[in-house]
């Protein structure tokens, strides 16, 4: 089964015989022919005949010449525009891969070790660099030394730098809010505990009600703008009675500095001073005792 072009050029070639026949055989003699008498008449010319066959040939000729030019111009086109579909196909892949290994770079470039990797390289350069030039610039070999020597001090100065920020930015403590301490008790143990504070008046009635004392321990920071003022109390004795909050629902003393709440002679509890003036010496015994009746056992 012929495809669409050969099929056209066997109808282009058989039409162009039919009209070169047709037309050869169509056209009026240059002369009348009348009816010949007793006497033969002789040979006519060939010119003519040569004349009608030579035109119909390249007639038909040029017919055929033209259709096959412009086939063979139709198949350059042809194979032009699939050449040219095909590197447009490759283009584009190739701008693909480009732009997802760009993103590769990107992401591998961002990365901490990446980095530390680029500014160490260029460093060298620049070292590089600058030794170059005190070479070409005809000092002596010593002055070389010493730049070494001066930049060997300053980056060792700047680590040493780094590392003691890095330090106490870590050894800090960021104070974030709380929502509540938490404590997990009736409102009778903590009614017991405000009285036997209050009793060696270890609590600043004025500032401090029963009802704050509870509202601080338990309920949320938001529902309530209660405080808890402990006076003429040392930080050991302070720290028994929240170690014993620490004990039995498991409160750190963070947790107490976080909530802004607590005060002892007009300042904040922290966890340092707990940690580090609670464990100076021991409270006395009868006050350990009181406390100890008021918790659950």
């Amino acid at each position: 089964m012929h495809s669409f072009p050969v099929k056209w050029i066997l109808f282009e070639i058989k039409k162009t015989l039919l009209r070169a026949l047709s037309s050869a055989g169509s056209e009026h003699l240059p002369y009348k022919q009348g009816v010949t008498g007793s006497n033969p008449v002789g040979p006519t010319s060939t010119k003519i005949s040569f004349s009608r066959d030579w035109e119909a040939f390249s007639f038909f000729g040029y017919n055929i010449g033209t259709t096959i030019l412009f086939l063979f111009l139709l198949h350059l086109v042809q194979a032009y525009t699939a050449s040219s579909l095909k590197l447009i196909d490759k283009i584009i892949d190739w701008l693909y891969a480009l732009d997802k290994n760009k993103k590769r770079i990107k992401t591998v470039y961002y990365l901490k070790d990446t980095q530390v990797a680029i500014a160490i390289i260029l460093f060298f350069i620049i070292i590089g660099i600058v030794l170059y030039s005190i070479y070409d610039a005809g000092f002596p070999w010593y002055v070389s030394l010493i730049f070494i020597f001066l930049l060997s001090v300053g980056i060792f100065y700047l680590l040493i730098q780094i590392t003691l920020e890095e330090r106490k930015t870590k050894n800090q403590t960021s104070v974030e809010p709380i929502e509540s301490i938490g404590l997990n008790f009736n409102r009778i143990v903590l009614d017991n505990i405000y009285y036997v504070l209050r009793g060696f008046e270890k609590i600043d009635v004025e500032k401090t009600a029963i009802d704050d004392f509870y509202s601080v321990l338990t309920q949320r920071f938001k529902e309530t703008e209660a405080e808890i003022h402990f006076i003429s109390m040392n930080w050991v004795e302070l720290r028994y009675v929240l170690e014993k909050f620490k004990e039995k629902c498991g409160v750190e003393y963070s947790t107490f500095e976080k909530s802004n709440k607590l005060f002892l002679d007009g300042k904040h509890v922290t966890a340092k001073k707990l940690s580090n003036n609670g464990l100076r010496k021991h409270p006395d015994k009868y006050f350990t005792d009181k406390i100890d009746i008021c918790f659950p056992k």
